[in-house]
């Protein structure tokens, strides 16, 4: 029998069903099992050629069938030159796309339609999942023909069984383009990290990072749902009657929404709950909806969609809306509409279904969704029994949900089961709600039971509690089974407690294991230790593998060098490799050069890239120019606003320069119940300056407890001003005893108060010999006053020589009355050219003096 198929062919050349003789229902293929499937439709070649390939196999979704093609013309958006100039600098010189957006956004066209027009002629290698990615690895870079890689929905292929930033380095350097496409919750859970690891995502550290790595290599481009005016003009000019009638609702929904029918079919459930309706249907529906919620996606069997649907139809009114028999509910919700598709799809395995995507979508992104109900997750739980990814799948859907009961209670019996992953998770749940106790334990029960990343894992949280000891022991652990991440950390415990020989050990080793972060480590240490070029080319090397952060590093030794220039190139290397927070480093280099404007746009290229205080540091830069405070004002509220807590401290400084006095205070003790410990002083400060001396004490009395010398030498000179000489005397001199010169000398000041002359003259030494120089002053006026010019000479030679100029009119009167009359008349002729920096030289010699231990 021949098998022959005439079709709709468009422009480029693409078929699409319109058959004639022996029949091929590419719907029926879609929705069905595959049984049916002739077999001539899985001969042809491995990899097609680009225009060779169907757009609805490449994820593109159907619409409504019209003129024997489901899928409509194609309108061109806004976004596809930023999309083609990406991808063809990608088809020349390798590189990753990746188009972010809703469901439904149009994602997938843009991008098949870009590949077409791009590299029609291309090989299209397009993996199932992360294993056959691996497997086509080697034919993808070393085929004849040209290919390209098409990852849709790319979250399903990044991490490190998948694609790593190193193999997406590899297809870099190899010329390989890859184009992906991503959802937009998916991309937030990925690069949303909150410190080392992810608050909303069960997976572990390294995990983690490698996709967020992956993703910060990409060149990003972000799609709109909603169409904007002019792609609205060009889908009216399309002669189609499916985009017609998506062009009516694109303002509310999205053309691209629209035409995948999602809509229509979630407004045909909610009318399905009235009486005359479909209410069991519509049951069905949200039962199929809460079990993807609660980790059962795509094989739902029908036992438990029935059982869970009947509270659902309870809850909506039960017999009062005449619900149909469940067969004809069942045929309801799984009937497809519009030629597209049903709100009941067919499982993945036979007899079982799963709620469309669309209404998933729609229900989780609703503001008011309600919460799962316990009996779906009692459901669910007992349909999944026995099958430990689907039950680690509810864990941590139960987890991102925050009903931690659930997670803790199937991840807790996996542990029980021997399954070290379950005591992992466990853990992880623990040091996400602050227990560390708790998560010890459970990280200790998982390295036992075989996991390896629990052993770094523990050692990040020994670490963060700085019991380094304890954290490298089971960094040690884990680098002694082959984890390279944890030599590394390993390295970095060692630097940390000045063992560098040991650190730089360690780094070599997690290099040799091929770990991408240990040359950037190992670099950083070799540049302290003055072996540059060794240290230039490990973080080259780095970066040529795509180490953002190791460019950081080398601009940052760059710029001790004093290399502008190069530290320039660095950062903005680091930058192309998907490190935004070289944008920081551009921004402060130009401002301490005076490029001010270059800063600027810097710093703003921060906040664009959502670098973390990139607000604040702008706002901060801008506050330096008085004619725009309000600006910078308005740049650190805003960072306030997102939870930055060294805003608070800044905003309450630009407050005070503002003279909003009141104001400026509440975000000081906000900052301050935020941890913020430098707000404690600055407060204290400012309450002096406001006169409010009673209520800086407090703040300086708390300092004082927990040992901080400066603010025991400012409550000292509180309490001297109030009179309080005994308090005063003992806060000076523990500060004294702690090598602080100028409290010293203000325990000298004491004592002559109290007429203890040899008490004063002894602590002024003290004091002197601490470098606090104002000391030898006071003692050239000590021994001038009795008579004995000789000492008072030295002192007060040693005093000018210090800063304080004011002393040449004292060493001039002084040597006149020994009848040195032209040493006088030379001290005379220092006074004048001395006096300009009199009062500030004495001012920094006293600071200076104070700090020095």
């Amino acid at each position: 029998m021949n098998f022959e198929l005439e079709s709709h062919v468009n422009d480029h050349g693409r078929a699409y069903q319109q058959g004639l003789g022996p029949q091929f229902n590419f719907e029926n293929a879609y929705f069905a099992g595959g049984d049916d499937l002739l077999p001539q439709i899985f001969k042809g070649p491995i990899d097609p050629l680009v225009r060779e390939s169907d757009p609805l196999e490449m994820g593109v979704h159907r619409a409504p069938m019209a003129r024997g093609n489901a899928v409509p013309p194609y309108v061109t958006r806004d976004v596809d030159i930023e999309i083609s100039a990406k991808f063809d600098s990608a088809i020349k010189h390798g590189g990753l796309v990746l188009i972010v957006g809703d469901s439904t956004a149009g994602k997938s066209r843009s991008a098949y339609e870009t590949i077409l027009r791009v590299a029609p002629d291309h090989r299209l290698v397009a993996p199932l999942d992360r294993d056959q990615l691996r497997n086509q690895l080697v034919s993808l870079i070393s085929g004849s023909n040209p290919a390209l890689l098409w990852l849709d929905n790319m979250e399903r292929y990044v991490g490190l069984n998948g694609l790593t930033p190193r193999i997406a380095s590899h297809l870099r350097a190899a010329g390989i383009a890859v184009i992906g496409t991503m959802r937009t919750e998916h991309y937030r859970a990925l690069t949303a990290l909150v410190g080392p690891r992810s608050r909303n995502d069960s997976r572990g550290h390294s995990e983690l990072i490698s996709a967020e790595h992956v993703l910060n290599l990409a060149d990003t481009v972000f799609m709109e749902r909603r169409w904007t005016a002019g792609e609205m003009e060009r889908a009216n000019r399309v002669e189609d009657p499916r985009v017609a009638d998506a062009v009516k609702h694109g303002r509310t929904y999205g053309v691209a929404e629209y035409l995948a029918a999602g809509p229509m079919l979630y407004r045909e459930w909610q009318m399905a709950w009235m009486v005359g309706g479909n209410p069991h249907g519509a049951a069905l529906i949200a039962a199929a909806i809460d079990c993807h919620r609660a980790g059962l996606h795509d094989s739902i069997d029908i036992q438990t969609l029935r059982d869970i649907s009947e509270p659902y139809l309870e809850d909506a009114g039960g017999a009062v809306l005449r619900p149909e028999v469940f067969e004809d509910a069942i045929s309801w919700a799984s009937h497809r509409r519009y030629g597209v598709t049903s709100m009941l799809l067919p499982g993945k395995r036979p007899g079982t279904y799963r709620a469309f995507d669309y209404l998933v979508d729609k229900v989780m992104r609703s503001t008011d969704a309600k919460p799962v109900p316990e009996y779906v997750w009692d459901a669910v739980l007992m349909a999944s029994e026995g099958d430990n990814m689907q039950m680690h799948e509810i864990a941590a859907a139960a987890q991102s949900q925050g009903n931690h009961q659930i997670a803790v209670k199937v991840w807790e019996g996996q542990a029980a089961a021997g399954i070290s992953s379950g005591a992992h998770n466990v853990a992880l749940l623990h040091l996400r709600a602050g227990r560390s106790d708790e998560a010890e334990y459970w990280l200790q029960n998982a390295f036992e039971l075989g996991s390896l990343a629990s052993a770094t894992e523990l050692g990040h949280l020994l670490e963060d509690s700085v019991r380094l000891e304890e954290a490298a022991t089971w960094y040690e652990k884990a680098a002694a089974g082959g984890n390279a991440h944890a030599m590394y950390h390993v390295g970095w415990i060692q630097r940390n407690k000045g063992n560098d020989a040991e650190a730089e050990k360690w780094f070599r080793r997690a290099i040799e294991k091929k770990d991408e972060s240990a040359s950037s480590g190992l670099g950083a240490l070799l540049i302290e230790s003055g072996r540059f070029e060794e240290a230039e080319s490990l973080l080259r090397s780095a970066g040529d593998g795509g180490d953002g952060s190791a460019m950081i590093h080398l601009g940052i030794a760059f710029i001790s060098q004093e290399r502008t220039e190069d530290a320039e190139e660095a950062w903005l290397k680091a930058l192309e490799l998907g490190a935004p927070e070289a944008a920081i480093n551009l921004a402060k280099m130009n401002s301490k050069i005076g490029r001010k404007a270059e800063a600027e746009k810097w710093y703003r290229r921060a906040i664009v890239e959502n670098v973390s205080g990139a607000k604040r540091e702008l706002g901060v830069f801008l506050s330096r120019d008085r004619r725009r405070l309000a600006e910078a004002e308005d740049l650190i509220r805003e960072a306030a606003a997102g939870q930055d807590l060294y805003a608070y401290l800044n905003l309450a400084e630009i407050l005070l320069i503002r003279q909003r006095n009141e104001e400026a205070e509440q975000w000081f003790r906000k900052a301050i119940q935020g941890g913020i410990k430098s707000a404690v002083p600055r407060l204290a400060q400012s309450l002096e300056e406001m006169g409010r001396i009673e209520d800086s004490i407090p703040l300086w009395q708390q300092l004082v407890d927990e040992g901080d010398e400066e603010a025991t030498f400012a409550l000292a000179k509180v309490k001297k001003n109030q009179g309080a000489f005994d308090d005063a005397m003992r806060l000076f001199r523990i500060a004294a005893d702690a090598g602080d010169s100028a409290a010293a000398c203000e325990v000298a000041r004491l004592h002559r108060l109290q007429r203890d002359s040899a008490g004063y003259e002894a602590w002024l030494k003290i004091s002197l010999k601490g470098g606090h120089v104002h000391a030898a002053c006071l003692l050239g006026y000590l021994f001038s006053s009795r008579g004995d010019f000789g000492p008072a000479e030295s002192f007060w030679t040693n005093a000018y020589k210090g800063g304080h100029f004011h002393v040449a009119s004292e060493l001039a009167t002084l040597l006149a009355r020994q009848g040195r009359g032209d040493e006088a008349a030379t001290w005379l002729r220092r006074v004048n050219g001395g006096n300009r920096g009199r009062s500030g030289g004495r001012r920094a010699g006293n600071r200076k003096a104070r700090r020095k231990k």
